[in-house]
């Protein structure tokens, strides 16, 4: 049950930004359960690992948040949860963006005996730079891929057993 990269499915709502040429990655796990995307979203925004993510973003860029706005965000209700905004909602997708507009967190849920869970980032290539992603985060990729496995992990043992 952890999480694995995965080649990026070509209906990925964050596909377009490699495409254009800055950074897209995915990560997915295997569940026996049948979870839908507000299941998965709002088990992501108020795990154990991203409650603490969540502090740090109230405490060094004022965005605080809450459970029950992750909750509203996973139904539909809202549309910003700290530092993000829907940028794309579909079936079975969630595309946030981050408020400086390089980032993105993309979330997809498909059903297969269970479900496929999948979670991924964008990095939008920074202007002027040709087709590179910014240097900060080239130099921090490793901790990224971590970081992401590591959050998908830790949405998966937040969802609600059945």
């Amino acid at each position: 049950m952890m999480p694995m990269p995965h080649m990026l499915p070509d209906n990925a709502l964050h596909r377009h930004y490699r495409d254009e040429g800055g950074y897209a990655d995915c990560y997915h796990v295997k569940v026996s359960t049948v979870v839908t995307l507000n299941e998965f979203v709002q088990a992501f925004y108020t795990s154990r690992l991203f409650k603490f993510e969540r502090l740090i973003l109230r405490l060094l860029i004022a965005k605080p948040s809450t459970d029950h706005q992750a909750r509203l965000l996973a139904h539909g209700e809202i549309e910003n949860f700290s530092a993000w905004t829907v940028e794309t909602r579909s079936e079975g997708q969630l595309l946030m963006r981050d408020y400086k507009g390089m980032t993105l967190s993309w979330f997809m849920v498909t059903e297969d005996q269970g479900s496929k869970l999948f979670f991924g980032t964008a990095i939008v290539r920074a202007k002027g730079n040709g087709s590179r992603i910014p240097r900060l985060f080239s130099a921090t990729l490793w901790f990224h891929k971590l970081y992401s496995r590591a959050l998908l992990w830790s949405a998966v043992r937040n969802l609600p057993t059945t």
